[in-house]
């Protein structure tokens, strides 16, 4: 008896001093984050509002950082990453400490992005054509992400998701989700690697296309997506070509450059129109700015920017196109790069050759030099109460920051004109087309495709911001040698723009 009261005496000794090591190693592993209980938030939330850690319990399966390689969860509504985005209520509910994000809706009442359980969903049909620009993990541009204090913003009439969490506000966008399909759509049915850009005149964004892309509700654990895929090129700066020669044109008219005798060939640049291979025309061709704009002549405008020189190009674009200064859109900002260091540099940027600019800074740019209004893009339109979808307030407007005299802008708009009417693009009856072309060289191996852009602008015979549309097509793996090569495809683009003006 005395034997066993020693035996049990040393097994429950042994037995505490186990679960003594037990609930050390697990208090350690809790304090240093590694517990799968108490989330990250806890203890700043914790120490904000003199509590207990204890108060504060989430799932930590979406904080896990993803390894090197591997693609991130989708994206969940667990707590915000620090006390200061946490947004705290009266409720003393755990679910009440901070809100679910509200609904991302699109201009014409489609709820795009909503939530299931903790999992952020970009609605089915919207999952593929939207991912680039809505996903919140994996998309480098993401709305969700970028209006996330909007949608977490106490909702005026409360309500709670069916896990007892309450929900903040909606966003209204200016997106035309039915175009952004329609669009993404026809891209994959001919497998057009690029981007469209729809921008109102105004600076309302309809349509930010990028194919290819991934599905946002894929199971992230299975899902392996190119790098590419997450971009989206509409707000990537890239070498624009001859699209470029819309503001090259402005640039010229305002120095009072009008007419020149075009050689076809500069041969101290290395320089040559595209209906010449390294020589000259036979004789020179006088050409106005017009003519040089439907021809698209490469010597017209390196010249040009050449005459006129490094300081005072820079100053017409950025007076005109604020081309030098960061454009903080409510959703991305834009920055474009040039090279006027050298005088082949400035001779090559004259045609698009030394910059990079993105397709929505060409769009807002073509936009301008229709209407007269550079105005800055932007695509959360309100706020709406999630339940009652009443307004609370106005997220976007139009914001003009510069404005073109049509003195400088006339015969370039006549030269689109013609581009248009050469290429045989058409719009509805009533409704005026102004278009411009660009190839950019990407490469000196000629085996590796150009870029090819077609601009067009839509507009009605006063020219008003808000009856115009810009529509930037970018090509990047086009069979043609050059853009006119792809107009059926601008036109295809166009019908289906036509069709949600």
């Amino acid at each position: 008896m005395k034997t066993i009261k020693k035996i049990l005496f040393k097994a429950a000794v042994k037995a505490l001093l186990f679960a003594a090591i037990i609930i050390a190693a697990i208090m350690f592993a809790v304090s240093n984050g590694k517990g799968g209980v108490i989330s990250k938030v806890a203890a700043p939330i914790a120490d904000q509002a003199g509590g207990s850690v204890s108060s504060v319990v989430v799932s930590t399966a979406a904080e896990t950082e993803p390894s090197a390689g591997t693609t991130a969860a989708p994206a969940s509504e667990e707590a915000p990453a620090t006390a200061a985005d946490a947004k705290q209520t009266t409720g003393t509910r755990p679910e009440d400490e901070w809100h679910y994000r509200g609904y991302v809706i699109d201009r014409n009442g489609v709820i795009l992005i909503y939530n299931d359980g903790i999992m952020r969903v970009i609605d089915e049909g919207c999952n593929v054509s939207h991912a680039n620009l809505l996903d919140s993990y994996n998309s480098s541009l993401s709305v969700d992400r970028v209006f996330e204090d909007d949608l977490r913003t106490d909702n005026p009439t409360p309500t709670r998701t069916n896990d007892g969490h309450l929900m903040g506000q909606s966003v209204v966008l200016t997106l035309d989700s039915s175009l952004q399909n329609g669009i993404y759509q026809y891209m994959e049915a001919n497998r057009i690697i690029g981007s469209v850009t729809v921008l109102g005149g105004g600076g309302e964004v309809r349509a930010l296309v990028s194919y290819p892309s991934y599905d946002a509700n894929a199971d992230f654990s299975t899902l392996n997506i190119e790098p590419h895929c997450c971009l989206n090129r509409c707000v990537e700066p890239a070498r624009p070509g001859s699209a470029f020669k819309m503001l090259s044109a402005v640039t010229a008219d305002y120095f009072g450059i009008h007419d020149y005798s075009d050689p076809g060939y500069l041969e101290a640049f290395g320089i040559n129109n595209w209906d010449c291979r390294n020589k000259p025309y036979s004789s020179p061709v006088s050409r106005t700015l017009r003519q040089g704009v439907r021809a698209s002549s490469n010597c017209w405008f390196a010249d040009a920017f050449y005459s006129i020189g490094a300081s005072d190009v820079k100053r017409a674009l950025d007076k005109f196109f604020c081309f030098s200064s960061p454009l903080e859109c409510d959703f991305v900002t834009l920055s474009n790069t040039i090279q006027l260091d050298t005088p082949s540099n400035l001779a090559f940027a004259g045609f698009g050759q030394r910059e990079n600019v993105s397709p929505l800074y060409l769009a807002m740019c073509a936009n301008a030099v229709v209407t007269g209004e550079l105005n800055l893009p932007y695509i959360a339109d309100r706020t709406v109460d999630t339940v009652t979808l009443k307004d609370i307030s106005v997220l976007g407007a139009k914001k003009t920051l510069s404005e073109l005299n049509g003195e400088y802008t006339d015969e370039l708009l006549l030269g689109m004109q013609d581009v248009s009417a050469d290429l045989g693009l058409k719009v509805a009856e009533g409704r005026q087309l102004y278009s411009k072309t660009g190839t950019a060289e990407t490469s000196d191996d000629m085996s590796k495709n150009d870029i090819h852009y077609i601009v067009s602008v839509m507009t009605d015979a006063e020219r008003s911001a808000g009856s115009t549309t810009a529509v930037v097509f970018q090509y990047i793996n086009s069979p043609a040698e050059y853009a006119s090569g792809d107009k059926q495809h601008m036109q295809a683009i166009l019908d289906t723009v036509g069709k949600h003006e």
